[in-house]
């Protein structure tokens, strides 16, 4: 959707109902592992313009993708540890869809319309800057105070947009490669030793004389790398698809070309399973031996071992090699309090107590395996090794998250279109219907004629 569509809905809004007053600022889609969590039972709801109330309680509306369970399962920790809290409010999960764009749909239609869809919402930061350069995020700096100094850095950069503090990180998601240890080990390969995009191709092909259907890898057989794959090596050259000002420069930015030329480089490789993720055959590959491996988000960690329950153990992490080392896998997904917010208070509040307090924070790793945001709750869970995982996998995990390897790809308001159009013209480009040069040329022209302006 358009920026400039996006203004013309929050005027309509405003004129509805005032709902935008008092918002901070205007300053100067996604991440995989939480959209193909379990679809939740039961249907989208949508606003009721008033806060709802059951049994004396006042109602928090927590805006979710997926998996209705797991949230309402992180909602249940928290009431042991703030009783009075949830005395006198409730938790209504509300799942807005099967993933983070419809979610973001729930928030323009309430923008809209003037109707408050939800209290607290989940996004993927994909989606933070087209709302909060629209100003339809509040200020959650006060919730920071006293926990700056516990933050770990990929927390911090994810609850900023432009210097505003507009979110709290939900689920980080920095960059690891997964493998299995056992089969690396028999053959002699050690990953942690990679420096480059090479050193990964020759050790795969050492793994394959003696086990020549196993992958380190995988993306798409016909269409390559797409989505999330693309902007975790976007991160590593700096990549943009528009200047300061806006303009698409995606025909002549230098890390843009770079990052696909590397893409193409291990496509070609032949390491690459060949199944897009989550599908039947990735999950079976995971299962069977036959995907021994993935550059992909620390998301990961909670999948698979559904996918592969009888090699707990087997499966260790470290980073990508030291070539490809920075970024992120779209940072993470982010929790923010919406302008139309009818509980912006307790809202923060709970955010805080689910994200930041260290009983909270504690709670929901214990009982939901909510990774924890802030160093001193990630070094306590660390002290126990993690129950599928080996190698030390916490320290590694930990690492992953300094300033020196994570990153997050330059979004813009029109970051969702921008996706749409970018995936279009890889698909192209790895099933050689485009060249780079034709690729990079579409996808600029594209974006100049579907979406104008960057920044608009």
């Amino acid at each position: 959707m358009k920026r400039k569509l996006l203004s013309v809905l929050l005027a309509v809004s405003m004129l509805a109902g005032g709902i935008l007053t008092g918002c901070g600022g205007s300053g100067g889609s996604g991440a995989a592992g939480e959209g193909a969590q379990e679809e939740s039972q039961g249907e989208a709801q949508g606003g009721t313009g008033e806060a709802a109330s059951s049994g004396g309680k006042e109602t928090i509306r927590y805006m979710i993708w997926g998996d209705a369970g797991l949230y309402e399962q992180i909602s249940a920790s928290l009431q042991e540890a703030y009783p009075d809290f949830f005395e006198k409010y409730e938790i209504e999960v509300i799942v807005g869809g099967t993933g983070d764009n419809e979610v973001a749909e729930k928030i323009r239609l309430a923008l809209a319309s003037g109707e408050p869809c939800a209290d607290v919402i989940q996004l993927n930061y994909t989606q933070v800057p087209e709302f909060a350069e629209a100003g339809a995020l509040e200020d959650l700096s006060d919730i920071y105070e006293g926990t700056e100094d516990n933050l770990t850095f990929a927390a911090k950069a994810l609850s900023q947009y432009k210097g505003q503090t507009v979110a709290v990180a939900n689920q980080v998601n920095s960059k690891l490669f997964y493998y299995r240890k056992d089969i690396f080990d028999e053959c002699g390969v050690d990953p942690t030793q990679w420096k480059t995009v090479d050193d990964m191709i020759e050790a795969s092909a050492t793994i394959q004389e003696k086990y020549p259907d196993a992958y380190i890898h995988n993306c798409s057989k016909e269409e390559g790398f797409s989505g999330y794959d693309a902007y975790m090596m976007m991160c590593v050259y700096d990549a943009r698809f528009s200047d300061e000002n806006g303009e698409y420069i995606c025909d002549t930015d230098p890390g843009l070309r770079k990052a696909l030329e590397t893409l193409k480089k291990i496509f070609d490789s032949g390491i690459c399973f060949g199944s897009g993720d989550f599908t039947p055959d990735w999950e079976a590959g995971l299962a069977n031996g036959s995907l021994i491996g993935e550059f992909t988000g620390s998301w990961f960690k909670l999948f698979i071992p559904g996918y592969a329950p009888d090699d707990a153990g087997k499966w260790a992490a470290c980073p990508w090699p030291d070539e490809i080392r920075k970024g992120s896998e779209a940072g993470g997904s982010v929790l923010v309090v919406p302008v139309f917010s009818e509980q912006k208070e307790a809202a923060k509040e709970y955010v805080k107590m689910y994200r930041l307090d260290s009983e909270g924070t504690l709670a929901a790793f214990q009982n939901a395996d909510r990774t924890p945001i802030t160093q001193k709750e990630f070094d306590m869970i660390a002290e126990e090794p993690n129950s599928y995982l080996c190698n030390d996998y916490w320290t590694v995990e930990s690492a992953s998250y300094d300033e020196n390897t994570f990153s997050i790809f330059n979004y813009s308001p029109n970051a969702v279109a921008e996706m749409t159009i970018l995936n279009g013209w890889l698909a192209k480009y790895f099933s050689g219907q485009a060249d780079l040069d034709e690729t990079l040329k579409g996808m600029n022209d594209d974006m100049k004629n579907q979406i104008g302006n960057a920044l608009e």
